[in-house]
């Protein structure tokens, strides 16, 4: 699965990386610490979650730390079922294109793609998928 956001637009996406937390914590731990939460959903050793995030500059990364602890755990515990990547325009990260987004994805495992971002380029987005090989019926815009 992967997920697509810029700036504010990430905020659909920050409960499913605090679940993956809870899940990974969960696996490792044996603590559970989902209330009356269902988590059998990820419980797939195939299943991974890539998460895209642009902001313009550092401060409208919301969730940045959530997302850099749920990296940072999967890291140290040699789990694989979460991966992120940040760009801050302002800091003269160049744009992500197709040549980026083909680097970084196999469209033979992409299983679904979602796409949340400001009006208007969530379509560029979603072009750039289908370029990389993603079937159309795997995008969806939030």
């Amino acid at each position: 699965m992967v997920g697509i956001a810029l700036g504010t637009a990430i905020v659909p996406f920050l409960d499913f990386v605090g679940y993956l937390l809870r899940l990974n914590v969960f696996k490792q731990t044996g603590k559970n610490l989902f209330a009356n939460e269902r988590f059998e959903q990820c419980t797939d050793p195939a299943f991974r979650f890539i998460l895209f995030f642009s902001v313009r500059e550092w401060d409208e990364a919301v969730g940045l730390e959530l997302c850099q602890k749920l990296q940072s755990f999967c890291t140290r515990k040699g789990l694989a079922n979460f991966e992120f990547h940040l760009r801050v325009s302002s800091a003269g990260q160049s744009r992500w294109d197709r040549d980026f987004f083909a680097k970084k994805l196999d469209p033979r495992v992409v299983k679904r793609v979602y796409i949340a971002s400001v009006a208007g380029t969530e379509a560029s987005f979603a072009t750039q998928m289908r370029e990389i090989g993603v079937p159309d019926e795997f995008i969806t815009i939030l």
